[in-house]
């Protein structure tokens, strides 16, 4: 099955060359794709996706770094984990993009952070990054730190 992953990845890099210029692949490119290379459709529908799941659902589940195109290495990477992965590893691989967007917001925060202090605190009447006031009138600390009550609940 290794073998049958990187020659589907191959076909569809190529079907995307043929159709875009560029080999990486376009939720219109694995559309087309999936019509046109029976083996491809054939391995998605043994993968056991979830009900009624749409070609741009299984594009977003591929696009591991969220840039709206899918390499082929990012295509054999999704293949080999649904169809080798155990439980701990998919929780692993979930840890990791929970990780992955837990470090993106906190370089976002930096850089607002340094486009206020640029900005000569024109945007001082914002909340600071130090203390955020929620919705509920609750406060919370930095914005990727929360506060937890005792029962270790976040408020």
């Amino acid at each position: 099955q290794v073998k049958i992953i990187e020659t589907l990845a191959s076909t569809l890099a190529d079907h995307a060359q043929n159709m875009t210029g560029t080999a990486n692949i376009t939720a219109e490119t694995l559309r087309h794709a999936i019509n046109d290379v029976s083996s491809l459709g054939d391995m998605l529908t043994s993968i056991d996706l979830p009900s009624n799941c749409n070609v741009r659902e299984l594009f977003a589940l591929m696009d591991d770094d969220g840039d709206g195109k899918i390499s082929q290495d990012e295509f054999q990477a999704a293949m080999y984990r649904w169809r080798f992965c155990g439980e701990f590893q998919r929780s692993c691989v979930l840890q990791m993009s929970l990780n992955a967007m837990k470090r993106m917001l906190v370089l976002l925060q930096a850089s607002l952070e340094d486009m206020r202090i640029k900005d000569g605190d024109r945007l001082s009447s914002a909340p600071s990054h130090k203390q955020i006031t929620q919705e509920d009138g609750k406060r919370c600390v930095h914005a990727s730190m929360q506060e937890h009550d005792p029962k270790g609940e976040i408020t």
